[in-house]
């Protein structure tokens, strides 16, 4: 997977904070969905995703430390 460099965006912490906001409330659906779907392979995709949001926010929050 390749890698964007994201460091000077300028975000101020009061974007950051609510982005962080937006990203957990969509988690939280994404968390619904998961438990919603029949089929196994959107499921692994979906749980994947959950993923790759969960280390998006951990990186957010970092930043607001």
């Amino acid at each position: 997977m390749s890698q964007v460099d994201l460091t000077n965006v300028g975000l101020t912490r009061e974007e950051v904070e609510v982005l962080v906001q937006i990203l957990q409330d969509f988690r939280s659906e994404l968390r619904m969905e998961i438990a919603g779907t029949d089929s196994g392979y959107y499921r692994q995709g979906l749980k994947h995703e959950r993923e790759v949001l969960d280390h998006i926010l951990v990186k957010l929050q970092a930043g607001l430390a």
